[in-house]
C-alpha cells in the first residue's frame, strides 16, 4: 500500500486497484491525477474512487451554506463531469454509487486522453457517451 500525493509516485503498471478516497476535490490536477492512477494500473486493473459532488442532495439543500465549501476543497464537480473526466483518463465506468458522497468503480481499458483530445460530451444514466446532435438552421 501507498499513501500520499501523486506527484511522489513512482513505479510500473503493476497493480491490480488502485484506491482514491477523498483526494480530487483535493488536487491542483484532478486530470493528471487521474492518469497518473491510470498509469500504475495494469490493464484491465480497478479505480475506485471517492469524492464530494455538487449535485448531492445536502449541497442542493444548504446551498452556499454547504459544509464542503473550502476545507482545502479545491474542485467541485458534477457526477456527469466527473464521470466523462474519469473516461477521458482510460477508464470504463463499472458502477457509481450516490449519497452524501459519489462512489465510482472504473476498469482501465486504456490510455488517458491528451488534453487538447478530451471528449467533452456527456454521459447518459448507463455511463454511456450521449448522441449530441446539432440542429440544421432553417434555410430561406
Amino acid at each position: 500500500p501507498w499513501h500520499g500525493f501523486s506527484r511522489d509516485i513512482s513505479g510500473t503498471a503493476d497493480w491490480d486497484l488502485v484506491i482514491n478516497f477523498d483526494f480530487l476535490e483535493h488536487s491542483y490536477e484532478p486530470y493528471h491525477d487521474l492518469g497518473v492512477c491510470n498509469a500504475l494500473l495494469k490493464d484491465g486493473g480497478l479505480l475506485y474512487l471517492k469524492t464530494l459532488y455538487m449535485d448531492n442532495p445536502d449541497h442542493l439543500l444548504k446551498g452556499d451554506c454547504y459544509q464542503l465549501f473550502g476545507q482545502g476543497h479545491f474542485h467541485y464537480f458534477r457526477v456527469r463531469t466527473l464521470l466523462a473526466m474519469i473516461a477521458n483518463a482510460g477508464f470504463k465506468i463499472l458502477k457509481v454509487q450516490l449519497g452524501p458522497l459519489v462512489f465510482v468503480y472504473g476498469q482501465k481499458v486504456g490510455e488517458p486522453a491528451a488534453r487538447d483530445r478530451l471528449d467533452l460530451r456527456f454521459l447518459n444514466e448507463n455511463y454511456n457517451y450521449l448522441q449530441i446532435r446539432h440542429r440544421q438552421p432553417h434555410g430561406d
